[in-house]
């Protein structure tokens, strides 16, 4: 069997970005450390353009037990688009300020 990873690609680009940002939360604690998030909208922005190339995918995966088709490839594009203008809203906001900031 023939396991076609651009089946999932949007999928495991997020992962990727979830486990890096997962990582930099854990280890650098203060922003002046090396601690900045603004890298993160321009990853969810890839994530976007990712999702919204893999719109034509179809086909089968896990033992043809798990079928991806344009409706699927559609709600990943919708999630990602909603991540990208979360993370643009969240960027924005002057409101947040000293500590009640991110963690």
């Amino acid at each position: 069997m023939h396991y076609r990873f651009e089946l999932c690609l949007p999928e495991l680009y997020l992962l990727l970005v979830g486990v890096i940002l997962l990582a930099q939360s854990m280890f650098f604690q203060d922003p002046k450390k090396g601690g900045s998030t603004v890298w993160v909208a321009w990853a969810a922005g890839a994530g976007v353009i990712i999702a919204a190339l893999s719109l034509g995918d179809e086909g089968m995966l896990f033992w043809e037990s798990y079928r991806v088709d344009q409706l699927s490839q559609y709600f990943k594009l919708a999630v990602a688009t909603g991540l990208f203008i979360t993370i643009l809203n969240a960027l924005g906001s002057s409101t947040v300020k000293g500590k009640h900031g991110p963690d």
